[in-house]
């Protein structure tokens, strides 16, 4: 009964979710990287004991964040193969399995979304007080 296909989500659907993920992620890993510049040239200007130790404690902020995100596309691209592999044999079905993993990605998704944007708001700040 747990494998019984679903009609409530199709692979298009999740695919599509997929793929607009990916896409914030992308966006997400390019502002870090602009982040990480802005940073640099900041440190470069100033040589205040405070500012310095807020740049290392925003750099290893940043890095988490690239990681989580990695992880989080890594594991985007692990369920996007198994979805395309059903595909070819389900009629553009999920199993109920399939849509609890999704529903999972999806909170993944959002949680990261708010810790990205908490981030840009707190960089946001330091930057302009820097």
């Amino acid at each position: 009964m747990e494998k019984e296909s679903l009609n409530t989500l199709a692979i298009l659907e999740i695919q599509g979710h997929h793929l607009q993920w990916n896409e914030s992620l992308n966006e997400m890993i390019h502002n870090l990287k602009l982040f990480e510049k802005q940073l640099s040239d900041i440190s470069r200007k100033n040589n205040s004991l405070v500012t310095k130790k807020l740049i290392g404690h925003f750099q290893n902020r940043f890095f988490i964040q690239k990681t989580e995100i990695n992880q989080l596309k890594n594991a985007i691209k692990k369920h996007e193969l198994s979805i395309k592999r059903k595909k070819e044999i389900s009629n553009d079905k999920v199993t109920i399995e399939d849509e609890r993993y999704h529903n999972r990605m999806a909170l993944q998704f959002k949680a990261q979304e708010i810790i990205f944007y908490k981030l840009k708001f707190d960089y946001a700040d330091f930057v302009k007080e820097n």
